[in-house]
């Protein structure tokens, strides 16, 4: 998946949107996270891997226990090409 491909983090859904999804779900119970949670975490490794990434982005990202992999495979699950 390219990341880079038009991703804007200033447009993309807000994470109450993308907690609703499925998949976010799931990855949420599976990861032991809070729904919100893992619906930012989402958001900053979708504005990291574009490069647009700010202070708020990756500090939800250092904080997070989840590998990138896991965070690739869920966001094509979310935001297939």
């Amino acid at each position: 998946m390219n990341f880079s491909n038009g991703y804007d983090p200033d447009k993309a859904p807000p994470y109450r949107i993308v907690m609703r999804e499925p998949a976010v779900k799931r990855f949420a119970l599976a990861h032991d996270l809070a729904l919100p949670a893992a619906a930012a975490l989402l958001l900053a490794h979708m504005a990291q891997r574009a490069g647009a990434a700010n202070d708020l982005h990756r500090g939800v990202l250092q904080r997070s226990p989840v590998d990138a992999a896991a965070l690739d495979a869920l966001a094509v699950q979310v935001f297939p090409a």
